[in-house]
């Protein structure tokens, strides 16, 4: 019962790189955003108390 891998089609394989090359920016950006919140949040407590 072994299926051979369907054929993907190059522009489609392109869309999907394309698509997963952003939602990697976009993770990586918000990771570092997130953090960069959380520190100056930290900060901003740390000096007032």
């Amino acid at each position: 019962m072994s299926e051979e891998p369907a054929e993907i089609d190059p522009q489609q394989e392109h869309y999907v790189y394309a698509i997963t090359r952003r939602l990697f920016k976009y993770t990586l950006v918000g990771t570092v955003l997130f953090a960069a919140t959380i520190i100056g949040i930290w900060y901003l407590f740390h000096l007032v108390a």
